[in-house]
């Protein structure tokens, strides 16, 4: 279901548990921005609501608030020993709402 982001805030939108081994994650989120000019990002990451360096972003800048925003952000692969929980997190510099899927896929 969708949330309303705090501006400037990075923000969990849904997550994943992972079981130990080498995982493709992907995910896609979808906004309604509610401001003139907004800047949107997402990303997948181990870690809970902490934006990563700009290789792993999406950035876009939209300029109508009527129209919805939606892309994918980029694939992270993810190796892990034991179940971890990954998450697709966004942040906005306003408060539109957001929603999101994830999805992995195991590595052979």
């Amino acid at each position: 279901s969708a949330l309303t982001l705090v501006a400037n805030t990075p923000t969990d939108v849904t997550s994943i548990s992972l079981t130990a081994g080498d995982w493709d994650v992907v995910g896609n989120l979808d906004f309604a921005p509610t401001g003139i000019i907004e800047t949107l990002n997402g990303w997948i990451s181990v870690t809970s609501a902490t934006a990563p360096d700009t290789s792993n972003l999406v950035r876009v800048l939209t300029a109508a608030a009527a129209n919805g925003v939606g892309f994918c952000v980029p694939m992270l692969r993810v190796s892990v020993a034991g179940t971890t929980t990954v998450y697709i997190s966004a942040q906005s510099s306003s408060t539109p709402t957001v929603s999101g899927t994830i999805q992995a896929r195991r590595r052979r």
